[in-house]
């Protein structure tokens, strides 16, 4: 049975459902758009995997919500060639976590077992991590178990930005949806953004009066035209 939750749809810039590559300029923002939603009120985290042309390594940047379920980040190609992208998205359990606990603390609940909860996620989140962010998760597990620590202080810890930005560092894979078809840029050269119609008369090419062109005088003017 599954456990991507997430559902992600109408990607774009996608032309034909990514049959034929949307075009770009080198230089120029790709703006890149999705609905990415879930069951229930969790909160969902979504970022924009991309990859520039000619390179095998993929990067990734994170998406902002733009309002009703739509998400939105940018890249910008370096190169001529093909981009590749796509989004990935998942249920992230430790923002809803700490959403959770600071409504319930504003409402002078008892938060506890909400704090120990939160250990846990954070402890599991320790096990995805780089050992220099493991550590110091498994620092702040400790910290938001320990009974005798204050409450306000580790009510501030759960808030702390850094441990939004490990969580989404840090994703559980078997949570992760990723937006199939990947999707292509075609880079193109500055140039390509600009079309000119030049239009010529052969008959007014020549050099004498009353004289008409030829398509040998036409080609006298070539570097001219060019």
């Amino acid at each position: 049975m599954t456990r991507m939750r997430v559902i992600i749809e109408n990607v774009s810039p996608c032309v034909d459902n990514g049959r034929f590559r949307a075009k770009r300029v080198i230089g120029e923002p790709v703006i890149v758009e999705a609905d990415a939603f879930t069951d229930g009120h969790d909160v969902v985290a979504c970022t924009l995997q991309f990859r520039q042309p000619d390179s095998p390594d993929w990067h990734s940047t994170g998406m902002a919500p733009v309002g009703n379920d739509r998400w939105r980040g940018e890249f910008t190609p370096v190169a001529l060639g093909d981009c590749t992208f796509t989004v990935t998205a998942w249920v992230d359990h430790i923002d809803t976590w700490r959403l959770a606990l600071r409504k319930k603390h504003d409402a002078g609940q008892n938060v506890d077992v909400d704090l120990l909860r939160g250990a846990e996620l954070v402890t599991e989140l320790a096990g995805r991590a780089a050992a220099g962010d493991a550590l110091e998760l498994k620092q702040l597990a400790r910290s938001l178990a320990d009974s005798k620590r204050d409450l306000g202080e580790k009510i501030a810890l759960a808030e702390h930005e850094a441990l939004r930005g490990l969580s989404r560092r840090y994703p559980n894979p078997e949570f992760v949806t990723r937006h199939d078809p990947v999707l292509e840029i075609q880079v193109e050269r500055q140039r390509a953004r600009f079309s000119t119609w030049y239009e010529m008369f052969p008959r007014s090419t020549s050099g004498k009066n009353g004289v008409h062109g030829t398509f040998a005088d036409c080609e006298a003017h070539l570097p001219y035209i060019a």
